[in-house]
């Protein structure tokens, strides 16, 4: 598989893969996009993250959950299908009567069970043993911040072309070398270390979590700016509160 080629030996890039969860989205059963997420455990309750453009659009979608059935030199997936909370604001008017109109957010969650596992098949050792690992469950107090000593990386599944045969046309995207320049508005900047090249190129990546060299995750993609080549990631430490709320 060319993704294990990719990643065999390398610790750092590993963890990269195995940060990201992919969301699928479907129309009458046919998946037709593609979004990613992160899971999280925040006060010993497990919640999946991504963010709103990516995962509440209309249609079902589905979480990949654990890979299955072999065919040929690829596998098959068990999706779980899953309504993502999406998050509005308002705020209050100058003169104090009333209130703007609601927003959509930009982030969205929904906690998932304490035992809610999503495993990704690595490789496959033999025509009957697949090599799987356990995506990573972050453990946060939203206290990791990025830093212009450290580097970064992200995970996701991009190019999806829709089904052909049996499988999924998609290819994946690892990016392992993310400088953070600083913040702009509410967003954390990271520059790619080479040439940003065709939005095709990220287009599912959005919600992938953004973890540093210490396994630490501290943004989630939202968008990419060709002209600056760089990733545009939202900190998720500022809805921290709606977790919160969701745990009352």
């Amino acid at each position: 598989m060319e993704l294990y080629k990719a990643i065999y030996g390398d610790s750092w890039k590993e963890n990269i893969v195995l940060s990201s969860v992919p969301l699928w989205k479907y129309d009458k059963q046919i998946p037709i996009a593609n979004a990613s997420g992160c899971l999280i455990n925040y006060k010993n309750n497990v919640f999946l993250v991504s963010i709103a453009h990516a995962s509440i659009a209309e249609s079902e979608w589905n979480v990949e959950v654990k890979a299955v059935e072999k065919v040929g030199d690829h596998f098959g997936t068990i999706l779980q299908p899953i309504k993502m909370q999406p998050l509005a604001e308002f705020k209050i008017t100058p003169n104090g009567t009333g209130f703007t109109e609601p927003k959509i957010v930009d982030f969205t969650y929904r906690k998932v069970s304490d035992t809610f596992k999503s495993t990704h098949c690595l490789g496959i050792i033999n025509q009957n043993q697949l090599m799987e690992s356990d995506r990573t469950v972050f453990s946060t107090n939203f206290q990791d911040i990025p830093s212009e000593e450290k580097k970064y990386g992200f995970y996701g599944k991009v190019k999806f072309n829709g089904v052909k045969g049996k499988l999924m046309d998609f290819q994946h995207r690892i990016e392992s070398d993310l400088e953070y320049i600083g913040k702009k508005d509410e967003f954390y900047v990271f520059r790619l270390s080479h040439k940003y090249g065709s939005h095709a190129n990220y287009v599912g990546c959005s919600g992938a979590p953004i973890i540093d060299q210490d396994n630490k995750v501290v943004a989630l993609v939202s968008y990419g700016v060709k002209s600056e080549n760089c990733i545009y990631a939202i900190d998720i430490a500022k809805y921290r509160a709606a977790l919160d709320i969701e745990l009352l």
